[in-house]
């Protein structure tokens, strides 16, 4: 009787005091949170800096791939009335390297709001899946304006998998390869054990894996327009695709309002949550400690933040077991 009396003061003080550490964590991840919606609120102050920089010809394009530069003015003018856009673009359009031009018209011309979905999905209608999935994907769209998955979504096919055993350990699964997926179909498999999860859960799972389904939709986009340089996948293009879907789940959580954020705090706090240690809590929890230990360490304004956030989530999934395995097969 004594040992066990002991035992569970043990195992009592072990909870209280990794409690009180994801407890510390959360509040540098809360505090993260306020500093990025603060910086996202004046990034595009920041981005209009950059635009009159660019139109000046004093804008250094060295200390910036083409890739980032393209989508951060893509992002910019896309927020502009669409009355403005084109006029703006022909602004800068001459002072533009020849690659960060051609992203750049790529990247506004699947982004033309007239049918934004056309060039990535041809599908009129959404395929059937469990209503949870159509919640999920509703509040992302509701919480994420700019949702990138958005011109996509008629044409993702969600689907609970049969068991765990198919999920290579993974709490959700897009099916990368050809004849799994294609243009029309991409297929996104979750554990069958977020049928007994919220949906705020379930919408911060496919805020991840929709990313990969349309970073795959704008892949395919550009193999069929000529870009043979799509076509060869490497391991750094795969954290890459990684690092961007964790920073989705950032941008997702960080749209949440005050009560849902909540709700997700409470989630990885409750003493359920310590008693059964279900794998899908686990993720959540191991998601915002990451946060909090890596965006206290970004500065700058919203984009920078994004950009170190993105970053140190590529220094974990590259030092990750599970993401060498499938990154470097």
């Amino acid at each position: 009787m004594t040992r066990v009396i002991t035992r569970i003061k043990f195992n009592w003080r072990q909870n209280k005091l990794q409690k009180m550490k994801i407890k510390g964590l959360l509040l540098v991840f809360i505090l993260s949170l306020l500093f990025l919606a603060y910086g996202l609120q004046k990034s595009k102050i920041s981005l209009e800096k950059q635009f009159e920089s660019i139109k000046s010809g004093t804008f250094d394009f060295s200390v910036v791939s083409a890739s980032s530069i393209a989508k951060t003015l893509n992002g910019y003018i896309m927020s502009l009335p669409k009355e403005n856009r084109a006029s703006t673009y022909q602004e800068i359009a001459l002072k533009l390297p020849d690659e960060v031009k051609k992203e750049m018209l790529f990247l506004l011309k699947i982004s033309d709001e007239k049918k934004p979905s056309d060039l990535l999905c041809d599908r009129n209608e959404m395929y059937s899946m469990p209503e949870e999935f159509l919640r999920a994907l509703s509040l992302i769209q509701q919480r994420m304006p700019f949702n990138l998955a958005k011109p996509v979504n008629n044409c993702l096919l969600i689907q609970y998998a049969t068991s765990d055993n198919e999920m290579v350990e993974a709490e959700g699964l897009f099916v990368f390869e050809p004849g799994s997926s294609t243009k029309d179909k991409l297929t996104i498999f979750v554990s069958p054990r977020y049928k007994n999860q919220s949906d705020l859960l379930t919408a911060f799972l496919l805020s991840h894996e929709t990313k990969h389904a349309w970073s795959y939709a704008i892949k395919q986009l550009k193999v069929s327009g000529g870009d043979m340089v799509s076509k060869i996948s490497t391991s750094e293009d795969c954290y890459l695709d990684e690092a961007e879907a964790f920073t989705n789940q950032l941008l997702f959580i960080s749209s949440l309002n005050e009560g849902e954020k909540e709700t997700l705090f409470a989630i990885v706090q409750s003493p359920s949550s310590y008693l059964l240690n279900n794998q899908e809590t686990q993720s959540l929890k191991n998601f915002l400690v990451t946060v909090g230990e890596t965006t206290s360490k970004c500065n700058g304004d919203g984009v920078q933040v994004l950009v170190c956030a993105k970053n140190s989530f590529l220094d974990v999934v590259k030092s990750s077991s599970y993401y060498q395995k499938q990154c470097e097969r």
